[in-house]
């Protein structure tokens, strides 16, 4: 009766072990989808533009830290843990860098859900080794989508204000960054009112609904265009 207890040891070693080799092997197949020049963008903007981008997706204002992350921590953090991914601002810096940098990768409809997804975290892992936090938040701020075709913070100054983005104060930066969140459901065009619910709401999040005053005054501030596209509720 002994001759069946080595394979069957075999096999109760083996068997829990083959999803995480498959596992391991699709995402290396997805890693290798990634771009392979895959370069920061070269424009820097400001620490307060930074700081402002970073509290307002749940950061310290102690500081901006942006952690190295491996296969097995990203996927469970995402997968395994989505309310503590959520919460972690980090997490949030990296998946946005990843759809701005990888996003004709991760929506070409060749490959499938799953795949797209692992080819998405696969490019956040290697943005989170490959560049600096400050190059991370950077060359998102200058390829995120703000409408009014601004494709960069710098053009979006420019669009919404009619000045360098050098010249912008802290509220309407913060404004401006606050379409990160999504320019085409915030429109401030199409939807003003929704656009200052959610302008204030971040603000307060962020820690920064201090002065009510400024804040309005940075909306008032901003250029007017008419909307461009029918209104949707």
């Amino acid at each position: 009766m002994n001759h069946w207890r080595m394979p069957l040891i075999v096999a109760l070693i083996l068997i829990p072990a083959l999803p995480l080799a498959a596992a391991g092997i699709l995402y290396q197949y997805a890693a290798a989808q990634t771009p392979v020049d895959l370069k920061p963008g070269n424009t820097q903007y400001s620490d307060e533009a930074r700081q402002i981008y970073w509290r307002l997706l749940g950061g310290s204002e102690h500081g901006i830290e942006i952690r190295r992350t491996d296969a097995a921590s990203y996927l469970a953090s995402v997968f395994l843990l989505p309310d503590f991914a959520r919460s972690t601002p980090d997490i949030a810096v990296l998946q946005n860098a990843s759809r701005l940098n990888c996003g004709s990768i991760v929506t070409d409809r060749r490959h499938g859900n799953l795949l797209r997804h692992l080819i998405e975290f696969a490019c956040a892992i290697r943005i989170s080794h490959e560049w600096t936090p400050e190059q991370i938040i950077d060359t998102t701020l200058d390829r995120a989508g703000y409408g009014r075709d601004a494709t960069s913070l710098s053009t979006a100054a420019m669009a919404y204000y009619g000045k360098d983005i050098e010249a912008l104060t802290s509220a309407q930066l913060l404004a401006l960054l606050v379409l990160t969140h999504g320019y085409s459901f915030l429109d401030p065009d199409c939807h003003p009112e929704r656009f200052a619910r959610h302008y204030h709401l971040l603000a307060q999040r962020g820690g920064f609904a201090g002065d009510d005053m400024t804040l309005d005054a940075a909306l008032q501030d901003m250029q007017r265009t008419p909307c461009s596209k029918p209104s949707t509720h």
